[in-house]
């Protein structure tokens, strides 16, 4: 996710963070400053019969439910674990079966040089490009 931020949004962002008991700091930016697109990642296509996701010339053989999940993703720029056992999952699902489907579809790209990652964070999951 990207921000749009001047100078002296960031001082005051540091200024007002909290710091945790565990020694991290927690910094709120407001919704209006994100910088969302519509589609996350442009290079990124779908073939849903196959239930394969291709990055330019590689590609990779996922389950129903890992591919439902990058193509909710690729729609969103995070999601909500609420909203991906409503939208995706079609019923419960627990925190750990999500994270563990995350672990699997990273090593998936991972294994074919696809250069995205599934972050989990906060009661989110985010797909994210990583730069070389």
């Amino acid at each position: 996710m990207q921000f749009l931020l001047t100078d002296n949004d960031v001082v005051q962002a540091v200024r007002t963070a909290t710091r945790r008991d565990d020694g991290m700091l927690l910094v709120h930016i407001p919704v209006r400053y994100c910088v969302d697109d519509e589609t996350k990642q442009p290079h990124l296509s779908f073939a849903p019969k196959a239930q394969t996701i291709h990055w330019g010339q590689q590609s990779v053989h996922l389950t129903p439910k890992q591919f439902a999940l990058v193509q909710h993703l690729q729609q969103r720029s995070h999601v909500t674990f609420e909203e991906i056992q409503d939208r995706v999952w079609d019923g419960p699902m627990s925190e750990s079966a999500l994270r563990t489907t995350c672990s699997r579809v990273n090593q998936r790209f991972l294994d074919a040089e696809i250069p995205l990652v599934l972050l989990t964070r906060h009661g989110r999951v985010i797909l994210e490009e990583v730069l070389r």
